[in-house]
């Protein structure tokens, strides 16, 4: 499969760009292919270099769009305008985990679980002096965050800061372990 570039820093007043990576029409019975899920962006700088004076550039025959429709239009800029470019491939990051907190289950249950699933451990040691649990239900809404499990745990526990009886997370990223107590 042929892939055509457009390049975006050709253009004199333009410093910094990306390229456009842009697949040809599938022709008529051909499968199309499968997108990856993370495509690199490729960013392209290029120092502003001095505009030339110039009327519209006409196109030679040997310029002529081919059948595919593309010119080249590296062959259509004024020489001498534009600087040399340095090209930088940055992948695009993996999303960030999704934890949720559904309706009907505890904060305690919920805290666990995330922990499991990002290979963690959560100890539950919010008690009362009397040792009773404190535990808080799920009820009005699921609860829905995104990020590191270290920062989702820290910020789930911080909802309960006005309760009747705080809840405080204490972190140890050596052991990957998480314990919950009352925050007094």
């Amino acid at each position: 499969m042929k892939k055509f570039v457009v390049a975006l820093a050709m253009v004199p007043a333009v410093s910094q760009a990306e390229l456009i990576v842009l697949d040809p029409p599938n022709p008529p019975g051909s499968v199309a292919p499968v997108a990856p899920k993370a495509a690199p962006i490729i960013k392209v700088s290029a120092a502003p270099a001095p505009i030339a004076a110039h009327t519209a550039t006409q196109l030679l025959p040997s310029q002529a769009p081919a059948q595919s429709g593309f010119v080249d239009i590296r062959s259509t800029a004024p020489q001498g305008t534009i600087a040399p470019a340095s090209i930088q491939i940055q992948p695009v990051p993996p999303p960030l985990p999704v934890f949720v907190a559904r309706v009907g289950s505890t904060a305690r249950e919920s805290v666990e679980s995330w922990a499991a699933s990002a290979g963690w451990k959560a100890a539950w040691r919010a008690e009362t002096p009397d040792g009773k649990l404190v535990n808080y239900n799920i009820t009005e809404a699921d609860v829905r965050m995104q990020g590191q499990i270290v920062d989702v745990v820290s910020r789930f526990i911080h909802l309960y800061d006005s309760a009747r009886l705080p809840l405080k997370v204490l972190i140890n990223p050596e052991q990957k372990l998480f314990v919950i107590t009352l925050k007094h």
